[in-house]
């Protein structure tokens, strides 16, 4: 019998051949995955650098509101101070002028009178002056003391 004789398509694809076309393909696979790394590596650099940018940013807009917040501490705390020193003040004339018109006694017009009976009956304060026990209340004796004191002085 006679050997079978088949054409071949491609009479040059020998082993030579094959391995040379596999070499160039995987070349060019790894040229290719060498792109795609160096393109993340470049990426990422981008996204950190935007990352530090935004963080610097974000210091800088953090320094300046606790910059703010110091400055509105000691602006608060310069006016608290104001307050504390205009009210020690106005407790400290408050106290002399409660020692003065203690000190000194009631002008007899008003004490003749009968203002601050009649005030405080119209004020339905329980307290009168001279006819009852003082007042249980601080309030009202604290009303009826700054009455006396308004009528000493000649005053509502």
């Amino acid at each position: 019998m006679m050997p079978i004789h088949i054409p071949t398509v491609l009479p040059t694809l020998d082993m030579h051949t094959v391995l040379l076309g596999s070499t160039i393909l995987d070349l060019a696979a790894i040229f290719v995955l060498a792109w795609l790394v160096r393109r993340a590596g470049r990426v990422r650099d981008a996204a950190r650098a935007a990352q530090r940018e935004a963080l610097e940013t974000l210091r800088r807009d953090l320094a300046t509101l606790v910059a703010d917040a110091e400055d509105r501490t000691r602006a608060l705390e310069e006016s608290l101070g104001r307050r504390e020193r205009s009210l020690s003040a106005l407790l400290t004339k408050l106290e002399r002028a409660e020692r003065k018109t203690d000190a000194t006694p009631p002008r007899p017009a008003a004490a003749a009178s009968g203002a601050l009976p009649e005030l405080a009956r119209r004020l339905g304060l329980r307290g009168k002056r001279g006819s009852e026990a003082p007042p249980e209340d601080p309030a009202e004796a604290r009303l009826l003391r700054d009455l006396e004191i308004g009528l000493a002085r000649g005053t509502r």
